[in-house]
């Protein structure tokens, strides 16, 4: 789960910024919003995966369903 976290966080598929708040959304304030509304704790599998792109296009290479997603 963390890694389709990640390619869409790649892909753009949640805002910049919040403009309630004047403060920009990070990787860290997407997970928390998607661990809160599926009710899930992947801190750890997140923290290991964001930065590792083999792991990642590994498997975009196995679920290529996941590349064809249309980017925002």
């Amino acid at each position: 789960m963390a890694i389709v976290y990640c390619i869409l966080i790649n892909m753009k598929y949640f805002k910049k910024r919040d403009f309630k708040k004047q403060e920009p959304i990070t990787s860290i304030h997407i997970r928390k919003f998607l661990n809160n509304r599926y009710d899930t704790d992947i801190d750890r599998e997140f923290r290991n995966t964001i930065d590792n792109k083999k792991l990642i296009q590994d498997y975009l290479d196995e679920n290529f369903w996941l590349a064809k997603l249309p980017s925002l």
